[in-house]
Parts: structure tokens; sequence; C-alpha cells
């Protein structure tokens, strides 16, 4: 391997060493804006989770929860009593089956906004789970609201094979650039070296 190198040439060791820290850097660019689009897709749902939770816990507090809860497109939301029976629904929502058991519903009141599989939404898993605890006299009653991550993850997936494909153009196109500007500008040192020795 050490031989190889010695033998390769100076405008190829040039563009190797050029293109292999750009690629460093593409690899760690497409890592960041991955993790940067999966973050902000989560905190967009987890601020449309709370706005509606909050809205809901509101009207718990003041015993006014109507039959069918108020949500917004994509999501589903439950209000569960301490025993763990449905209070109240949002449309298309069961009305007989918790979305999470009492258990997960008491640490996600406790821990905040979680990613989880919802028990009663079986198509769409995972959801991202937000969940508020209300005591109303004598005893506690839960909000529950989720929204699918199929569509994000979806998104996500396609937004990761567009940079699996356009990563190695990019690099290529990268690399055959530095390869023909080292060779004009090696061109011109050697055409210079030249014309310094015919003087002398």
């Amino acid at each position: 391997m050490i031989r190889l190198w010695r033998r390769t040439g100076l405008r190829a060791r040039l563009t190797i060493i050029a293109t292999a820290a750009i690629a460093v850097g593409i690899a760690a660019g497409s890592v960041l804006l991955l993790h940067g689009f999966a973050r902000s897709r989560l905190h967009a749902i987890d601020s449309a989770n709370r706005t509606v939770a909050n809205d809901i816990t509101a009207l718990v507090a003041a015993g006014a929860v109507p039959p069918t809860l108020p949500v917004q497109a994509g999501q589903s939301a439950q209000v569960l009593s301490a025993q763990g029976a449905v209070v109240a629904v949002s449309p298309g929502t069961s009305r007989t089956l918790p979305l999470v058991s009492m258990a997960t519903a008491k640490r996600l009141a406790r821990e905040g906004p979680q990613s989880i599989a919802v028990d009663e939404v079986q198509t769409t898993r995972p959801n991202r789970v937000l969940l508020r605890s209300q005591r109303t006299g004598t005893s506690a009653q839960y909000v529950v609201v989720t929204e699918s991550l199929q569509d994000e993850r979806a998104t996500l997936h396609s937004l990761g094979r567009f940079v699996a494909y356009a990563a190695p153009l990019l690099l290529l196109v990268v690399g055959t650039t530095l390869w023909l500007l080292l060779g004009r500008a090696l061109g011109a040192v050697t055409a210079l070296g030249r014309g310094a020795e015919s003087i002398y």
C-alpha cells in the first residue's frame, strides 16, 4: 500500500487527499441534516400535541369535557379516568380501548412526550404521545394526545435515500473538478520550471 502510494503521481495524491476530506465533510453534513430534520419534525409534532392537550386539559379542569374532543388533522385524543376508563374521545378514536395503559399514562405524565407504540392504533405505529394529568375533585383524569409518525418516517426515509444517491454523485463531480484544476495548476508549474531551465 505504501509502495503504491509512493508510485502515485502528485496530481493523483492531491486529488485523493482533497476528495477524501470533502467526503468526510459531506458524510458529516448528511448525518447532521437527517438528524436535524428528524428533531425539527418531532418538535413540530410535540408543539401541536401540546396545544391540543392544553386545550383539552382546560376543558377537563372546567368540568366541560365535550363528547367529541377537538383535535388537529392526524391526531387522536382521549380523556381517561383514574381507573383507565375512556371518558371522551376525538373523532375516529376508540370509545372502549384506551390509547395507552394506565401504567404508561402515569409514566408519560411524569416524563413528557415520547415515541411509543400505541395500544389502540394498530395500523399507524409508532406514535408520538403526549399526556397531561388533571385533578378533578379527589381523583385525576388523563388527557392523551397522539400523532402517528408514519408520514415523518416515510419522509425521513425518502430524504435519506436522496442523500445516499446525491452524495456520491456530488463527490464524483468534486473529484473530477479537482483532478482537472490540479492538472492545469501543475501543468502551469511544470511549464514555468521548464522555462526557467531553458534560461539557465
